[in-house]
């Protein structure tokens, strides 16, 4: 499957792992190079019951946050620098080491468990069919800890996460029917706990929709772990000295874990594994960590930089597709009467949408690498993608998205001029996006 390349910088920089690879490091737990089969699973996202994410750690301390430069990045910022390869001494390493991870990662680790605690609140309240009698605890657990969600959540997403936990709130108490017998979409004013029926460990499953046909769960977490919050953080971190701990904290907040191993992922490094990406994201975390330590290396340690937070964006974008695909078959698929199909689809579509989302408002840092623009994707082309999907993003109750369930055709559509966004922004032909329908795992 291809990708956007990696910088012409790193061109060495991937020559020279593999070959070490070749010559014996052939262990992808503790190297850059992967493996599918070392994979626990290949679905990122099984359907265990009400959606949460494991494995949440202590708190931190607060690290640099991106200025307001820029709503969206050049058309190529993967550092065309004419084909130089990596300057004389600086030579990449074989395998990726981490001995100062615990210390290094305090204040990303304490991210991702904040964002599990509002997860654990959402499916709470999924379980027991009650919406919360207030936003106060979810609001509370958005701006707890030093560094807080709040903190380092982009201006524009953090008003569609408030917008969400306001229709949570107002959901009705009880399961609802939000699909009547044609099927249409029929949610009345504020959609409900709908019921997707028993998974496969007997565990019932209930997802929060509001009137939209938006899985307000999806459409927070995914999200934030995805470019509003994790990627943002990210970025900000780039602005400031750029060491080891700053490489350990980027692959923290990724969501990978401290062997840059294939498997026990987590948040944004999950989907990235699953559509392919992870080698080419764990390749350019290496490769910026060694060239981190030499001052004589800065030009190849950003364009490692530059690499990692192109793919991690593209990654995404390419899992959105992945979801409406899924989403838009099990329409099709769903039998007469089969609501639990139905909805089950349009919480696929919201995990998609979620990833994409997360994106609006990410501006480039200040200084730094990044600085330059640091996305590939802009607000008008996410503005394009929500008028695709019928999301009102300043009013997400309004949006009309529900209404796929009942026309397929409109509903395979939208999904095609996603696809076709997708290859707009990053450069890639019909047959490339076409490849992001089905999992790579790598």
């Amino acid at each position: 499957m291809n990708k956007l390349s990696i910088d012409p910088r790193l061109v060495g920089v991937v020559v020279l792992l593999f070959a070490a690879n070749a010559c014996g490091d052939d262990d992808p737990s503790t190297s850059g190079a992967d493996s599918a089969a070392d994979s626990t699973s290949s679905d990122p996202d099984p359907d265990t019951g009400n959606d949460s994410n494991p494995n949440p750690e202590t708190s931190g301390e607060s690290t640099g946050e991106p200025s307001d430069d820029t709503t969206g990045g050049p058309e190529d910022t993967t550092g065309d620098s004419g084909g130089e390869t990596a300057a004389a001494g600086c030579t990449p390493p074989t395998a990726w080491a981490a001995p100062n991870w615990a210390a290094n990662t305090t204040a990303a680790l304490a991210l991702r468990a904040q964002l599990d605690a509002i997860d654990t609140a959402i499916n709470a309240s999924e379980t027991a069919t009650a919406a919360p009698a207030d936003t106060t605890e979810l609001t509370g657990l958005f701006e707890a800890g030093d560094p807080s969600l709040a903190s380092v959540t982009t201006a524009a997403y953090t008003a569609v996460v408030l917008d969400a936990f306001g229709d949570l709130v107002a959901l009705p108490a009880g399961t609802t029917d939000l699909i009547d017998a044609t099927p249409a979409w029929a949610p009345g004013a504020a959609g409900g706990f709908a019921d997707q029926g028993v998974n496969g460990q007997g565990v019932a499953v209930v997802r929060a929709m509001n009137a939209g046909g938006l899985e307000l769960q999806q459409v927070i977490e995914k999200g934030l772990r995805s470019g509003a919050m994790a990627y943002n953080y990210g970025l900000g971190l780039t602005a400031g000295t750029i060491d080891e701990a700053t490489i350990d904290s980027l692959a923290a907040i990724w969501g990978a874990n401290e062997l840059l191993a294939n498997d026990d992922l987590t948040d944004a490094a999950t989907y990235s594994f699953a559509m392919g990406f992870f080698g080419d994201m764990s390749t350019a975390l290496i490769a910026a960590k060694a060239f981190a330590e030499d001052t004589e290396c800065e030009a190849e340690r950003d364009a490692a930089l530059v690499s990692f937070f192109n793919l991690w964006e593209q990654s995404m974008f390419a899992r959105t597709v992945y979801y409406g695909n899924e989403a838009a078959n099990a329409v099709e698929l769903a039998a007469a009467g089969d609501d639990v199909a139905l909805i089950g689809a349009l919480h696929e579509l919201g995990e998609g949408v979620g990833l994409a989302l997360g994106f609006l408002g990410v501006e480039a840092p200040a200084t730094g690498p990044l600085s330059g623009g640091a996305r590939l994707s802009t607000d008008d082309h996410l503005a394009t993608l929500t008028t695709s999907l019928g999301i009102q993003i300043a009013d997400l109750n309004a949006s009309t998205t529900g209404t796929f369930v009942g026309n397929l055709p409109a509903f395979r559509t939208a999904i095609t001029e996603i696809e076709t966004l997708v290859g707009t922004i990053f450069g890639l032909d019909a047959a490339e996006v076409a490849a992001f329908r089905m999992e790579s795992d790598s």
